[in-house]
């Protein structure tokens, strides 16, 4: 039944938010609850091997994911360390003869991660002087250097300073970064080079995946004295209740007071509508696994630096050994999917109308919430329409 007629813009506009503020505050907290496994195998190892090191990320709690219970199977002794830069926890095996047998090793995890919404006039809000800059930038050396991929060169330089001279402060500027990026790049995987998260390349193609579009992000914001870092896992779906997935990855920028700010350029491109949301909220379908870029295990491997720690690094007699197969599986708890039939959420119909629907979980409710927060109604074209819960 249509509720509202033509010519009631404002009436609209607040009734509007009424409604976002019920089926918002009225939910439960943004959380997922999903069992994650990560699978390898080592098979294919040659006859000839000699020594055989296994290193594979072990994803951790943190602000945004707690890790309820996790187990590790393995056929072999194992140990769990910490590499020295990140504190990214690793699980390594040594063999001084490869097993001659290929083996499984698998990590099951049971994850609730809390989503966080945070809007950019929220942040906006926070005004920063420039000794907590000062202070950010000296904590986080880190975050302002060049990397062997995520580079900042005079092209970065230069890219940096046309798009944030005329912002006032790190946020603006942080914020015109991620316009640019999303208005730069295309998600696109076709051909080479993709997916190695390399600056040059996403400033010279202008496309890629996640990495690449992350990575240009980072190079930016460091360019400008912003320390800003790369996280990557899963982005464990919310309309599926379990299936295979590949990785996700992300960055986050640093605002003093503010804290790591979240940001998913690639995501915010597949998602036009969700452009705001992913500009400092973060989605509660980030499963986090490793953080950094460059990172030296522990123990030490041999070889270079890892360019990005997400999928196993194996060495054989001191030598990168790739023919490693890894699969990554989620399902959706049962208690959660069920949880979250209630909630509302809203979205733009074929039509172009504004319907109300039942959410699959309480992420699609912070991102209609966005969507209502944001959406111009036109008077003439548009009205809410109070269709029937199914």
């Amino acid at each position: 039944m249509t509720f509202f007629r033509h010519g009631c813009k404002p009436f609209l506009l607040i009734c509007l938010i009424f409604l976002t503020a019920q089926s918002f505050s009225h939910q439960t907290p943004l959380e997922s609850h999903f069992d994650f496994t990560y699978q390898v195998r080592i098979a294919s190892v040659p006859k000839e091997a000699g020594e055989l090191e296994i290193w594979v990320p072990i994803a951790k709690s943190d602000q945004y994911q707690k890790i309820l219970n996790y187990q590790i199977n393995s056929p072999y002794p194992y140990q769990l360390l910490e590499d020295p830069e990140y504190g990214n926890k690793i699980l390594h095996l040594s063999f001084d003869k490869p097993p001659a047998q290929p083996f499984n090793l698998q990590i099951r995890y049971e994850v609730q991660v809390h989503g966080e919404k945070r809007t950019y006039e929220e942040l906006k809000k926070q005004e920063f002087s420039d000794e907590t800059l000062k202070e950010g930038q000296e904590n986080f050396k880190l975050y302002l250097t060049s990397q062997s991929l995520l580079v900042i060169n005079d092209r970065v330089r230069k890219i940096a300073w046309e798009v944030t001279k005329n912002k006032k402060n790190d946020l603006e500027k942080a914020k015109a970064i991620y316009d640019y990026v999303i208005d730069h790049m295309v998600y696109d995987k076709s051909g080479k080079g993709w997916g190695q998260g390399s600056t040059v390349y996403a400033c010279e193609y202008g496309r890629g995946n996640c990495t690449d579009f992350h990575s240009l992000f980072i190079s930016l914001a460091r360019a400008i004295g912003i320390p800003a870092r790369f996280k990557i896992g899963a982005q464990v779906p919310d309309d599926k209740k379990e299936g295979t997935i590949g990785y996700h990855c992300w960055a986050e920028f640093f605002l003093p007071k503010k804290g790591w700010i979240p940001v998913d350029t690639s995501e915010a491109w597949k998602h036009p509508e969700l452009r705001d949301f992913y500009f400092g909220s973060h989605d509660p379908g980030k499963f986090f696994i490793s953080l950094g870029r460059d990172i030296s295990l522990k123990p030490a491997q041999k070889g270079d630096p890892v360019n990005i720690f997400i999928y196993p690094y194996v060495e054989i007699d001191g030598k990168p050994f790739e023919s490693v197969e890894s699969q990554f599986l989620f399902k959706n708890k049962v208690d959660y999917v069920t949880k979250s039939v209630h909630l509302q959420t809203y979205h733009l119909n074929a039509e172009g109308i504004l319907a109300r629907k039942p959410a699959r979980n309480s992420s699609e409710v912070a991102r209609s919430h966005f969507l209502i927060s944001n959406q111009e109604v036109n008077k003439e074209q548009k009205e809410v329409s109070n269709e029937k819960v199914f």
